[in-house]
């Protein structure tokens, strides 16, 4: 298959080898940001979400089964996130591709750069890294995935590809702070 872009570029289209790669696990322990002290709650799954409101803003955008339930950005900069939660549990193991494939349908040339498994505030999450074009623009999205006999959430954080180093560490605090709930 080959994929078509807006320039009249193109290339093939081949992500079977990271799809079938062995996810190994980053021995790293990730814990939340010090300065991450409130928490979005989940109304659909018992999983929270820890956030520096000084530096960013989110809204409730679900309602009534839409599987989207929060959106976040940082404040006044080109970082956003995004959380997904549904009630269906889903093994960590298949989520490589379901994340590859919901990506897909706003990118279609999505692939995953990374993956690995992490222990995030002592729960195992897949970890992604992704790049794809979205609207003519090359677009990084970085996400945590998990689950349990509650649920699914994804939380997801995206920027442009050329604003990745800028935003490093607001990518790594944010996603770190996803913590379950009991």
């Amino acid at each position: 298959m080959v994929l078509l872009y807006n320039d009249g570029t193109w290339k093939y289209k081949d992500n079977k080898k990271i799809e079938e790669s062995q996810t190994p696990l980053n021995q790293k322990i990730f814990t939340k940001n010090k300065k991450s002290i409130f928490m979005v709650k989940s109304n659909v799954l018992n999983v929270g979400f820890y956030i520096n409101p000084k530096t960013w803003s989110f809204e409730k955008i679900g309602s009534n089964g839409d599987s989207k339930e929060f959106s976040f950005q940082l404040k006044n900069e080109d970082l956003f996130g995004r959380v997904l939660t549904e009630r269906s549990e889903i093994s960590i193991d298949a989520f490589k591709s379901v994340a590859l494939e919901n990506a897909r349908d706003a990118a279609p040339d999505m692939q995953i750069l990374k993956h690995e498994y992490r222990k995030v505030n002592g729960n195992k999450v897949l970890y992604l890294e992704m790049s794809g074009t979205f609207s003519g623009m090359t677009m990084m999205m970085f996400g945590y995935y998990f689950s349990n006999s509650n649920g699914t959430v994804q939380l997801v954080a995206f920027t442009g590809s050329n604003l990745v180093d800028r935003y490093h560490q607001d990518i790594e605090n944010f996603l770190n702070g996803l913590v379950e709930i009991d």
